[in-house]
């Protein structure tokens, strides 16, 4: 593949996402190692906290990441740290009292040298820091791309953000380098890909999954949204789901909404349109006038030539 043209604002805001999105996947995948020393230290908290990505969550676990950390100093104590919502989040003291129990009861193993205690807490703070420099990274790029006239026309989408529209501004790069809304979606990875030779088994051809991997995953991320919570995307999904029925059915239809949306994104930014909930519709009218002109031409010259295959109804032998 080409290329992708970026002018040098373009450039620097798209080296600055690219290491967010690294630091996104690191903070990610800390939930895993986190997680598992958890399960072995204190199994009974595993059911209480499910989700390891709330601020909430990695803050206990930094003050309090064994049982023993927890009744070392008392009940009242415990309780006392966990008063203040600006520290603890949105946990009832309930909740805390219920820990504290469990705490005194555990069943977890006993690391020795407090080894679990170190794991958890050292986990906990490489998950801190990824946080706030992912934050440092995205603030830098979001403020040399909030000034962009294309960046603040992307805004008026439904549904999306600034990193959002930061991120898929910074892979697409130069639309006016683009003829049409196709090399942009073989861009996104979410072109049709074929190789067939003679007869094959496979009914449905695969998706190409290559290009850029930050455009395909801010506009998979975009379309989740727009089909959870836009309703004329919701209908055009539910619609290709039930035509396109069977095993994998609501993927192909998310891919159609992608395919969609990024289609919608061309011709906003060329056109200097705002959006409209009728836009798929007059892109997809803009996209059929020329092959419907080229069919009236067609039949208008057999006609005036006689022409016809022999035996057919429509025309003269």
């Amino acid at each position: 593949m080409l290329p992708v043209a970026r002018d040098p604002a373009l450039t620097a805001a798209y080296r600055l996402m690219r290491r967010h999105m690294a630091l996104k996947q690191r903070v990610s995948q800390l939930r895993h190692p986190l997680r598992a020393a958890l399960h072995l230290a204190f199994p009974e908290l595993h059911p209480l906290i499910q989700d390891l990505t709330q601020p909430t969550s990695w803050r206990f676990l930094r003050a309090h990441p064994t049982p023993e950390s927890i009744v070392r100093h008392g009940r009242r104590c415990f309780l006392e740290q966990g008063q203040p919502r600006r520290g603890w989040g949105q946990w009832p003291p309930e909740q805390l009292q219920h820990m504290y129990d469990l705490a005194r009861e555990r069943i977890g193993l006993r690391a020795p040298y407090r080894i679990d205690a170190f794991e958890s807490k050292a986990l906990a703070h490489d998950r801190t820091d990824a946080l706030a420099t992912q934050h440092l990274w995205r603030t830098q790029a979001l403020e040399l791309l909030e000034a962009r006239r294309d960046c603040q026309r992307r805004l008026q989408l439904p549904r999306i953000g600034t990193p959002t529209a930061a991120a898929l501004l910074t892979a697409i790069g130069d639309v006016h380098a683009y003829t049409n809304g196709q090399p942009l979606v073989t861009l996104a990875g979410r072109d049709v890909r074929r190789f067939a030779s003679g007869a094959s088994i496979r009914k449905l051809p695969k998706l190409s999954h290559v290009g850029s991997g930050s455009l395909r995953h801010g506009l998979s991320h975009y379309a989740l949204r727009l089909v959870a919570h836009d309703p004329h995307c919701t209908t055009s999904y539910q619609r290709r789901q039930h035509h396109s029925s069977g095993k994998g059915a609501g993927q192909r239809a998310l891919m159609a909404v992608c395919d969609k949306t990024i289609r919608m994104l061309y011709r906003i930014l060329t056109d200097h349109t705002p959006y409209t909930p009728q836009k798929d519709q007059s892109i997809a009218a803009y996209y059929a006038a020329p092959r419907t002109a080229a069919s009236i031409g067609l039949r208008a010259r057999e006609g005036r030539s006689g022409g016809g295959k022999p035996g057919c109804a429509f025309g003269p032998y």
